[in-house]
């Protein structure tokens, strides 16, 4: 019930938060804040794998 809800929720909010932090990337400027949250919001939804490549991606567009 609640809990798959929840974890879709913060699964959609994770994954357009990665993609922001990517297209700000693209263009040069830095995103590595939403690249880190978005990746712990996929890790708490559930999407491990998503979550940890995101992370490591945020933490390297610092």
């Amino acid at each position: 019930g609640w809990f798959a809800v929840a974890g879709f929720i913060l699964g959609l909010i994770g994954t357009i938060m990665v993609y922001m932090a990517w297209v700000r990337a693209k263009r040069g400027e830095p995103a590595g804040g939403l690249g880190i949250v978005g990746g712990i919001l996929l890790l708490i939804s559930g999407n491990i794998i998503a979550g940890i490549l995101a992370i490591i991606g945020g933490a390297q567009a610092k």
